[in-house]
């Protein structure tokens, strides 16, 4: 069974480092997607064109360089400008009138969560979604913790159903 699991950082370098050790780990493959808001560092710094195999290339070990198919700025509606990274960007651009919210409930995610998490990346957070198996996800979760994530959450498709992992500072 697969899981969602989403997190905010408060600085690029914290979502870099967790991102580089799921990837590195091979907890997550290529389910990883990254959302900056304008002023951070961008996705397009944060991420590069997977090999065409989908697995990182031997030369994309520096940043999250290779582990993140990417985007430039994409207007999304609720947020304007955004850079964005990874299958979550693909999401928002195969329907012209998708939201992100939308997109977010597509992963799982509550419609309350989905609005929560867009506000945070209005007040300038880093969002991340992970999507990795079961067998998986507490290592995850630890990674995303030990490198300050907040606001960890692990999404079940299926049946809807959330479990809130670490607290909110």
């Amino acid at each position: 069974m697969r899981l969602t699991i989403t997190a905010l950082f408060k600085g690029y370098e914290q979502a870099k480092l967790a991102l580089k050790e799921v990837a590195l780990e091979n907890l997550a493959s290529d389910h990883i997607s990254l959302i900056c808001p304008r002023g951070k560092k961008t996705a397009m710094e944060a991420g590069a064109e997977l090999s065409p195999t989908g697995a990182p290339t031997p030369q994309a070990m520096s940043g999250l360089h290779g582990y993140l198919v990417q985007m430039g700025p994409l207007a999304v509606p609720e947020l304007g400008q955004i850079h964005i990274a990874g299958p979550l960007a693909g999401d928002l651009t195969t329907g012209s009138d998708r939201s992100l919210v939308q997109a977010l409930m597509g992963y799982g995610l509550s419609e309350e969560y989905a609005k929560n998490y867009m506000d945070a990346i209005k007040d300038g957070c880093l969002f991340t979604l992970i999507t990795t198996y079961s067998t998986k996800a507490s290592a995850v979760v630890n990674t995303l913790s030990s490198y300050g994530g907040k606001e960890i959450t692990k999404w079940n498709k299926n049946t809807g159903n959330n479990t809130k992992v670490t607290k909110s500072p």
